[in-house]
């Protein structure tokens, strides 16, 4: 096929080419109007179908949508009635409504109080190295032992006949970075009875609407002791004082002799204004099996009766702390100072 070399600023065109455009001209047709005018027709039929398929995807939409929402309506008919009916809560008796004897209690001023920085500060400094139960590094005169046991004699549902003398230090666990005895490790499945309460009535969202009533049964159930126990220091990590004693209660009502109990239940009852009670469970922590909490519950007694105004008791307690050159050495130092 022969070609052409193109003019100056024009295309090259071959022979196909060239007689293709001497065809065009000859017809009378404006090159420029009429290929506008056919790609428009083009836009017009790609223009169509966008906007019915458009419009199909619009409508299925709708349609999917208004037939969810009827069965929503339908079943929400259907079952408000019944969820009026079923619905239930589970609280625990000590949650729901504090013991008289406790809800009654007022708090010291935090200035005051035994605070959680104060117990995590000592539970840190005094923390032991090893998991596994070892002989108690700390040991007392006889002189100290009949100290304790004329202070603060156990409580009679406690079956000890003498102060324990040599105490071991028991495998620790940490629940809500508050130190703990893991009573899991001697206690054969250990457990913590209380009072369940089960609130059904109508949902609070709809007693404005008519309905209303409200009904409450009770049940005894069986709480997994290390459980039981993590909530209850959680409420002490949030300085929920009131309702934290009245689970430790619950605790000491099954386990008399537990020493985690009788710690935090003196912590909440010094923070309460309750000193001599306060000191009989500090007290109690230093006359049972495990010394975990030994120096701290030493240091607390020793507070409490400082604080009860019990001025003798408090002096040899402090003058014992001293002797010790524990964490607590040189504050006592400063206490008897004071108490002089």
């Amino acid at each position: 096929m022969k070609t052409t070399k193109p003019e100056h600023n024009k295309p090259f065109l071959d022979d196909f080419d060239r007689d293709a455009r001497e065809g065009w001209s000859e017809s009378g047709l404006s090159e420029t109007a009429t290929m506008r005018e056919l790609d428009e027709a083009f836009k017009g039929v790609n223009r169509g179908v966008q906007t019915k398929s458009w419009m199909t995807f619009v409508l299925l939409t709708i349609g999917i949508i208004g037939a969810l929402g009827t069965l929503f309506f339908l079943n929400y008919g259907e079952n408000q009635e019944s969820s009026q009916k079923s619905m239930s809560v589970v609280i625990e008796q000590t949650d729901l409504q504090l013991p008289e004897h406790i809800d009654t209690l007022v708090e010291l001023p935090k200035s005051e109080q035994i605070s959680i920085q104060d117990i995590q500060t000592i539970q840190e400094k005094v923390k032991k190295q090893s998991k596994k139960e070892t002989e108690s590094s700390t040991t007392y005169t006889p002189e100290f032992i009949t100290m304790i046991e004329q202070m603060e004699p156990l409580p009679v549902e406690i079956e000890h006949a003498a102060i324990v003398l040599k105490q071991k230090t028991g495998k620790e666990i940490y629940l809500n970075q508050l130190k703990a005895i893991d009573y899991s490790a001697y206690r054969t499945k250990p457990t913590v009875e209380i009072e369940q309460v089960i609130l059904t009535g109508v949902p609070a969202d709809m007693e404005n609407e008519g309905a209303t009533g409200e009904e409450s049964t009770t049940k005894i159930v069986q709480i997994p002791y290390m459980d039981y126990l993590e909530k209850t220091l959680g409420y002490i990590s949030k300085e929920r004082w009131k309702q934290a004693l009245g689970r430790l209660e619950e605790i000491l009502a099954t386990y008399p002799d537990d020493v985690n109990a009788h710690f935090y239940a003196g912590w909440c009852n010094y923070n309460l204004r309750q000193y001599d009670q306060a000191a009989a469970n500090f007290s109690a922590c230093l006359q049972l099996d495990f010394a975990n909490f030994n120096e701290e519950a030493l240091w607390y007694l020793a507070k409490s009766k400082q604080a009860s105004g019990n001025t003798a008791d408090a002096k040899q307690l402090f003058l014992e702390i001293r002797n010790q050159k524990g964490y607590y050495s040189k504050q006592s130092e400063k206490e008897l100072k004071s108490l002089k």
